[in-house]
This record gives structure tokens, sequence and C-alpha cells, in this order.
């Protein structure tokens, strides 16, 4: 069904949604908030948190476990941005970059 409102075209959310997506319980992994996720592909994601830490899955419904913590920044991270598992680069609330070509590779991973 479409609506149409002001010019605009709108469907409901269900008619949009693809059926073999669905939402799991929420699981913690880092004992720090989280500020930002990038996920390239359903099977790699990479977020950063408040303590300069990124955290990162290749199985990103695997639960807490599937999850790895590395600190690479002595600041809060606020956003992350992965195109695709082979870069990722991430800034600081006071406007340090930290980037990776390998982002599960641990700190040494991340300039």
């Amino acid at each position: 069904m479409l609506v149409t409102f002001l010019g605009l075209a709108f469907a409901p959310a269900s008619a949009m949604a693809e059926p073999h997506l669905s939402w799991s319980a929420p699981t913690r992994i880092a004992d720090h908030p989280l500020r930002d996720v990038s996920c390239p592909s359903p099977s790699f994601c990479v977020a950063v948190d408040t303590v300069g830490d990124v955290v990162t899955s290749t199985d990103p419904e695997g639960g807490p476990a599937a999850w790895d913590v590395s600190n690479v920044a002595d600041d809060s991270l606020q956003a992350v941005s992965c195109p695709s598992s082979a870069l990722c680069v991430a800034v600081s609330l006071h406007g340090k970059v930290v980037a990776s070509t390998d982002p599960t590779g641990g700190p040494s991973a991340w300039k």
C-alpha cells in the first residue's frame, strides 16, 4: 500500500522490510558506552566507545564472546566508518583520527 502526503509517497515499514531480517535481544559487548558502529557486511562490525576502544566482531550475532575489545586511542572515540573489512577510520572527541587496514588485528593494527 502506498500513501501520498504533500506530494511525497510513503509505504508502511512492513512493506519495505526484507523478510529474512530480524532483531536479536540486546547483548552487552563492552564495559563502556558505545558511541557508534559500522557494519559493512553481516559478518563484520566495528564499534567505538567513550574510552578509546574499538570493539570488533566477525560474528556480530555470536554474543559477547564473539566481540574483541582493543584500546587504540587515549580519547573518547565518537564515530567509526568502515567501507569494508579492509579499512576502518574512527574519530575522537578532540579531533584525533585512528585508522586500520586490519581492524581485527588488535591495538597495534590501528595508527
